[in-house]
């Protein structure tokens, strides 16, 4: 630290200067005394002490004239303030070898921090971490130094994080005592916590804050602990940042397919309302089952003019103009689908935003409106078969008679010209073949 002052007075060799350093200035307990004297274009390196907050600098042989220009270099004592806020003022008196006072000023020197430090200690963490989910918000703070009673901490918030609404409110994470604390909505918006007492950390809980809507990770919260007047303790606008891992559900999501039996051509109609305003894509899980190319390619329509890509089982739907987002309230209808001869699994829809998980519907299913083993059934009644299925993949009961599936024609009947019909004989005969005319 330098100390510039310029003499009023001459002061003969074998003097002494003397500099009282301010409070909020802290000396170093393992301090050794460090100092250079600079008149003019003259130098040295004194034998300098220090005594409480007062240093004491000999001329030795230099001397000083009237209005000289003189600094002081004061080597590795110091601990800055604590704030940005200025200093008291530097007391600096100048003595002859007899120890009379010749100069002295005690308002014309003092120093500012003009670079807050940063924190010790800084984390934030989510009770719980689903997107777009109300939910408590962790906070952990320590600085290097104690602020005094009456300071705030400021915390600015990434545009992805809002509140429940402006009644937000801050307790201690561990006795629940509340802390007062306001929510400023702004741009960006903020959250005021007061730090009524002295002390050097915070460990509070803030409720009513709301997850980013998606799993992208935030920009940057920006902390900063100021005095009671306004000066800087502490600032930090880059360690904090905070990703959700969990998908929100949909507003609302409903879907149907347009064929309720097994090997056939359908299609798939989603309606969803989506919860956030930024969807900028869907994701079919599982839907390779669906895919039989040499039959039909997949296609989707809606609102927007849509791709419809296969990535490994998935179905990637995205708008062909880039940068464009789907409507809150969306119909899409994906073509192209075969339902196989095999058991369906179930499907899961998932939306993004610019590339981000945003909501998620599970249990996407597929179900024949007929019970095995019948093919067509009765509307009001799925297990009065009006058809069977002609093959054996999922049952051998091909045969049908009487509203019902058998795995051959009952007695007095037969099946003629390759139908899986079972034809009764004529009454005339207990049993017949090729026709039912012929008895056997």
């Amino acid at each position: 630290m330098n100390v510039s002052f310029t003499a009023a007075d001459a002061v003969g060799s074998n003097g002494y200067i003397t500099i009282v350093v301010p409070s909020q200035i802290g000396i170093v307990s393992s301090y050794v005394s460090q100092c250079m004297l600079y008149i003019g274009t003259q130098s040295a390196i004194p034998s300098c002490s220090l005594n409480a907050s007062t240093f004491t600098v000999p001329l030795g042989a230099l001397a000083i004239s009237a209005g000289q220009n003189i600094t002081v270099t004061l080597i590795g004592f110091a601990v800055l303030p604590k704030s940005t806020r200025p200093t008291g003022f530097f007391s600096i008196y100048s003595y002859s070898a007899d120890n009379f006072m010749v100069d002295y000023s005690n308002s014309s020197y003092r120093v500012s921090s003009l670079v807050p430090v940063g924190y010790s200690l800084l984390s934030l963490s989510q009770a719980n971490r689903t997107n777009s989910l109300s939910t408590v918000y962790n906070l952990k703070m320590q600085q290097n130094s104690p602020w005094d009673s009456n300071s705030y901490l400021l915390v600015q918030l990434p545009p992805a994080i809002t509140a429940t609404n402006s009644s937000i409110s801050c307790a201690d994470s561990n006795t629940n005592t509340p802390i007062p604390c306001t929510y400023t909505i702004s741009t960006p918006n903020y959250i005021n916590i007061s730090l009524a007492s002295s002390g050097s950390s915070l460990d509070t809980k803030i409720s009513a804050l709301v997850n980013p809507e998606s799993c992208q990770p935030t920009s940057a919260f920006l902390f900063t602990t100021y005095t009671s007047d306004g000066y800087l303790y502490a600032y930090d606008n880059s360690s904090v940042t905070i990703t959700n891992n969990a998908p929100s559900a949909f507003t609302a999501f409903s879907y149907s397919f347009s064929s309720s039996t097994y090997n056939s051509s359908s299609t798939l109609i989603l309606n969803i309302t989506n919860l956030v305003t930024s969807t900028s894509g869907y994701s079919l899980t599982s839907f390779s089952q669906f895919v039989n190319s040499s039959i039909s390619s997949i296609s989707c329509s809606s609102s927007l003019d849509l791709s419809c890509t296969m990535n490994g089982s998935a179905l990637i739907i995205n708008p062909i103009v880039s940068n464009s987002v789907f409507p809150v309230n969306t119909s899409i209808v994906v073509s192209g689908l075969f339902i196989p001869l095999a058991n369906v699994s179930s499907m899961s829809a998932l939306s993004f935003s610019q590339g981000y998980l945003v909501s998620r519907y599970d249990n996407i299913t597929w179900q024949p409106s007929c019970t095995l083993p019948c093919y067509t059934c009765n509307p009001n009644t799925p297990t009065v078969c009006l058809s069977c299925y002609s093959t054996t993949v999922f049952t051998s009961l091909i045969y049908f008679y009487s509203n019902s599936c058998l795995a051959a024609c009952p007695p007095a009947t037969l099946s003629t010209n390759g139908s899986l019909t079972c034809t009764p004989c004529d009454s005339n005969c207990a049993e017949c073949s090729l026709s039912a005319l012929n008895c056997t």
